[in-house]
């Protein structure tokens, strides 16, 4: 989500060979890192094939930093994929060879949330359609909840499996995203969404809003949904019916008449 991510880079790894020529008291003379943007599936090798255009080379820089090096090149977009390679000269001359490694951009600012509203339901479905014979290059849900949530997709969970882990509340004020790998769970056709809307950690009511962005095959602009869309469905929790039966305001999972929900 920042617009300068830093880059940091390690000499040697255990697999690789030794570098020739280095010797006790050899120190790195220069790096080179460059930034392109991919096209192309997740389940594709990073690459020429289906790396675009530089954005960004620092060309030969003579430093021996290899660490925290901020990127300067043109601007990122949000929800797209980067590879970024980093080479190295050490001071007898001797060069190694490229790293490669790809990251990823999220909502990188509040106009890249489309608007999305906070839903308050304890249970969120949504059905999304995918036109037929498409194919999903790469997908994602980012997903901000005030307190906890839990998403199943066509009846599967994300992997990782981020259920109970709950971002923790900044100040009381902010609130973090979690981002859910949705690449393999979605198909051509109907897809289902479901979300429980959870209050650990918050005092405040549930709500949670969500970005669903889809990259597919052939389409050079991604599928945005939001919260906001038509189609999303809220209801009560099938949990935790604290709210109403015990006049609570939030659900405290301290609280003895509260059910272990995450648990």
């Amino acid at each position: 989500s920042v617009a300068v991510p830093r880059f940091s880079f390690v000499h040697q790894g255990d697999a690789a060979p030794p570098l020739p020529g280095l010797n006790r008291g050899t120190v790195q003379r220069s790096y080179r890192i460059t930034v392109t943007a991919l096209s192309g599936g997740e389940s594709d090798n990073a690459g020429a094939a289906n790396a675009t255009t530089p954005l960004w080379d620092s060309g030969d820089v003579n430093s021996s930093r290899c660490s925290q090096i901020a990127y300067a090149g043109a601007a990122l977009k949000p929800f797209m994929r980067y590879q970024w390679t980093a080479t190295w000269t050490a001071s007898t001359g001797a060069q190694s060879a490229p790293a490669t490694a790809v990251f990823e951009t999220g909502p990188m600012a509040q106009a890249d949330w489309h608007g999305a509203p906070w839903l308050t339901g304890g249970q969120v479905r949504y059905e999304l359609t995918l036109p037929a014979g498409s194919v999903v290059e790469w997908a994602r849900a980012y997903v901000a909840a005030v307190g906890c949530h839990s998403l199943v997709v066509n009846g599967r969970v994300p992997s990782p499996d981020l259920r109970g882990i709950c971002p923790w509340p900044v100040n009381g004020k902010n609130i973090r995203y979690q981002t859910h790998n949705l690449s393999a769970l979605l198909w051509p056709g109907t897809n289902a969404f479901g979300l429980l809307n959870g209050q650990v950690m918050a005092s405040r009511q549930q709500a949670l809003m969500a970005v669903i962005v889809v990259h597919l095959r052939g389409d050079t602009t991604p599928m945005i949904v939001t919260s906001g869309h038509d189609g999303w469905m809220e209801s009560g929790s099938y949990i935790s019916g604290c709210m109403e039966s015990h006049g609570l305001n939030h659900c405290d999972m301290h609280h003895d008449r509260v059910q272990q929900a995450w648990a």
